[in-house]
């Protein structure tokens, strides 16, 4: 499965750390980086597939940091977040405006992180499914294929086990009695595995449905009076 470099950018040391904790614990395929120097975005440029940021540093804001940004070739479509405490309706439509082109804007507080998880995972939900829907295709041939082998031989195991079967059920020898025997249990087992290989056959009728993440509801928080 691909994984996804999400950058958080904030000059908070807690909030970076808490981000990244959070980050892990809601999916398997993010890889998380921090910086608490904003100004490292544009003196060491690398490629990222979400970058989340505060307003409010000493360095540089965040609005201007990002539109700097936008000006390399690097960052020019890569989706940003802006996660600040910054409560001013301007700050909320600035980071919409074409030079900065915010994907969302989600204020820090209580149950913030929640807001700002469903932000992400929205943005990524699309090609998530899409690498979890290959899963399920390579699962479904496997099964098709292991399921079709696994009949073929036990058909042959049965063959012979009926065949002993035969052979020995008028026998007086008690060695051949007891090989008919085993084999009677052969074929009985061998019914059991035949319902196991039917289940197996069926992962083929799995169906994922590729979930897109639909129309993002962003958070620009209380207008103010």
């Amino acid at each position: 499965m691909k994984r996804y470099k999400i950058l958080i950018i904030d000059d908070d040391l807690l909030v970076g750390e808490y981000l990244i904790s959070a980050l892990k614990k809601s999916e398997d395929c993010f890889d998380t980086f921090f910086y608490s120097n904003p100004l490292r975005l544009l003196d060491e440029p690398k490629e990222f597939d979400l970058i989340i940021v505060d307003i409010a540093m000493p360095e540089i804001d965040g609005i201007t940091l990002i539109k700097s940004a936008r000006e390399m070739d690097i960052y020019k479509n890569t989706p940003v977040i802006f996660y600040s405490s910054e409560r001013g309706s301007d700050h909320k439509l600035r980071v919409f405006d074409d030079d900065i082109m915010a994907l969302a804007y989600v204020n820090k507080g209580n149950g913030s992180i929640e807001s700002l998880l469903n932000e992400i995972k929205s943005i990524f939900w699309k090609n998530i499914a899409q690498e979890n829907s290959k899963d399920i295709h390579l699962i479904r041939e496997t099964g098709k294929a292991l399921g079709h082998h696994t009949a073929q031989f036990l058909q042959v195991i049965r063959s012979y086990a009926e065949l002993i079967e035969l052979k020995c059920q008028n026998s007086d020898d008690e060695i051949l009695k007891k090989l008919g025997s085993h084999s009677r249990v052969i074929i009985k087992n061998s019914e059991k595995l035949d319902n196991l290989v039917t289940e197996l056959q069926n992962i083929r009728s799995l169906k994922f449905e590729d979930i897109g993440a639909g129309d993002r509801i962003i958070d620009v928080g209380t207008k103010e009076d």
